[in-house]
């Protein structure tokens, strides 16, 4: 019996050794980061997390809410402006961030963060589109952040039909912080 019970706890010693390997191993439920270069901009796009909201002119209410997903290692944005509604991906690729905006339109622009400005402002640039309707079809090509302080941000985003250029600049208020 003795000897019994000296195998069960040298097998739970085991078991719960190869548990705490498998901890140590597996990485921490914290924010992903890109490696070096794109670390603190995506670290700035996930600090975005939360509601945010911005008045047009003519009086829509613009409210956008981001959602660190997949463990931190991206972050969903949805934007929805009475009845439009659409998501962009925010994600590192190796040295860089990326975005992909699924557009209302149907096609869905990839730009990439240039990462060499200054701190407070994050601009992305056209790398590819997929599903565009033809040349002529408007599309994304540049979105620009502006971070202001932790409850303001302002954002430019350029669209193109491949001959005439359409930038729209807002500015955000969080509403409420991340759940």
């Amino acid at each position: 019996m003795m000897r019994n019970l000296i195998l069960l706890m040298a097998l739970l010693a085991g078991v719960g050794g190869a548990n705490r390997s498998a901890a140590a191993a597996a990485p921490e439920v914290t924010p992903a980061t890109a490696p070096a270069g794109g670390e603190a901009a995506f670290a700035r796009l996930l600090g975005l997390a939360g509601q945010w909201e911005s008045v047009t002119a003519k009086g829509t209410v613009i409210r956008l809410t981001f959602e660190p997903i997949s463990r931190g290692s991206a972050l969903v944005e949805r934007y929805e402006a009475g009845t439009t509604l659409t998501q962009t991906v925010y994600h590192p690729d190796g040295q860089r961030v990326l975005l992909t905006h699924y557009c209302a339109q149907g096609n869905q622009p990839r730009l990439v963060a240039d990462l060499t400005g200054p701190a407070d402002h994050l601009p992305f640039t056209f790398l590819d589109v997929t599903n565009l309707a033809g040349a002529g079809a408007s599309r994304m090509v540049a979105c620009e952040f502006i971070f202001e302080d932790a409850d303001h941000f302002t954002r430019s985003e350029t669209y193109s039909n491949g001959s005439d250029d359409d930038v729209t600049t807002r500015r955000y208020t969080r509403t409420a912080a991340s759940r």
